[in-house]
């Protein structure tokens, strides 16, 4: 089984991530937690370039113009690799997505994003982090406060549409982290009960 949670940053994807491990760890679940993006390319070398940085960029140089084709030559490949791999893992596990590659082909593909995301496979489970850019804005670190506010809200309005499309389960990210926490843990347990009620 694969469960993502996704967001916009400053929604907790990270946080929520490791509580729901936790939780099913604790209820002797097989479980395993990764940042999908960084499977093929290890989480030490994410200062390189992201396609995030890239897109947000105010620099109109040759290296950028470089960069931003090398993501659109490689980024959905890279991105069908490492679900491949997270589809391997899942076969054993529970693999928890702390994000997916929606943003990252969001950042990418402009305009073009959703007819690429439908060859991508969809997780099993997918929780949205949902909030006000208010609040949002105020757990965001140093560099995530840089990129502009219009930036947030079209991916805000993409994750919107996303949710819409392929049934996510929309999590109001304002709520205290523990019952946000306790919301995804009794859904993800509910979908597996459901599993193997079917078996």
């Amino acid at each position: 089984m694969i469960v993502a949670i996704v967001g916009i940053d400053g929604s907790g994807k990270t946080t929520q991530a490791k509580l729901l491990l936790e939780k099913l760890t604790k209820k002797n679940y097989n479980a395993l937690c990764v940042n999908p993006i960084y499977l093929i390319v290890p989480f030490r070398f994410k200062r390189v370039p992201s396609p995030r940085k890239i897109k947000t960029s105010t620099s109109i140089g040759s290296l950028n113009w470089f960069l931003k084709m090398l993501c659109k030559f490689l980024g959905f490949w890279y991105s069908m690799l490492s679900i491949l791999l997270v589809l391997v893992l899942s076969t054993r596990k529970i693999v928890v997505c702390d994000r997916f590659f929606y943003q990252f082909l969001y950042d990418i593909y402009v305009k073009k994003e959703k007819k690429l995301i439908k060859f991508l496979p969809q997780p099993h489970l997918t929780f949205y982090l949902d909030g006000d850019m208010n609040t949002l804005y105020s757990r965001m670190d140093d560099f995530d406060v840089q990129i502009s506010r219009e930036y947030y809200l079209n991916l805000k309005e993409f994750f919107d549409d996303l949710s819409i499309e392929y049934s996510f389960i929309k999590v109001n990210a304002a709520l205290p982290k523990e019952e946000v926490s306790n919301i995804i843990f009794y859904e993800t347990i509910k979908y597996l009960e459901g599993q193997y009620d079917e078996v």
